[in-house]
């Protein structure tokens, strides 16, 4: 059986009610989704928190996931969305001074010659939460600059910032550990 077949069979016995699957469908993702949801709020409890938001979420709107991609793509698309509407909610801590904007070098090395990702990761949690968030959006789930700046009521060239400078200081975190 597919993934997507699997994916589709317990979609339905959720939609019956069948509580094992509701609960098998929880246990499968929440592990998953929770640390996705910890890369955009660096705070444990508000990361289970927006998980499980996002979870009522998938089961209110179970009926319209139409089987077109897995259903780990569909609930990790809520789970994202449940963030940025913390984000957004939470928008005064999250203003950029367009003032501090530098030059921007697209062709920046991405991180992929460190030792580790779950060093990258980690890093990433020490960064400030707009570094974090667009370096999230941007890197991680492949949004682009305008679809950030969009989503988070910002200047692109504030996005484009902070990813520039969430670069650098997280090469500075990641060398810094490599040094010690």
């Amino acid at each position: 059986m597919t993934d997507l077949q699997t994916d589709k069979d317990l979609v339905k016995a959720c939609l019956k009610n069948d509580k094992s699957a509701q609960k098998r469908l929880f246990e499968t993702y929440a592990k998953q989704m929770l640390g996705l949801c910890y890369r955009y709020v660096n705070d444990y409890d508000t990361a289970h928190d927006l998980m499980q938001e996002g979870f009522i979420k998938v089961f209110k709107k179970l009926e319209s996931y139409r089987g077109e991609s897995a259903l780990k793509s569909w609930i990790r698309r809520i789970m994202v969305n449940c963030c940025l509407e913390h984000i957004r909610r939470e928008k005064n801590k999250f203003k950029t001074s367009l003032e501090d904007a530098e030059h921007i070098a697209y062709d920046e090395p991405v991180y992929q010659d460190f030792l580790e990702m779950d060093r990258v990761m980690a890093a990433i949690t020490q960064l400030p939460a707009t570094m974090r968030t667009v370096l999230n959006l941007f890197a991680i789930e492949g949004y682009s600059y305008s679809d950030i700046a969009g989503q988070l009521g910002l200047e692109e060239s504030s996005v484009r910032s902070n990813i520039h400078r969430a670069r650098k200081q997280l090469t500075e975190i990641l060398t810094a550990k490599t040094k010690v």
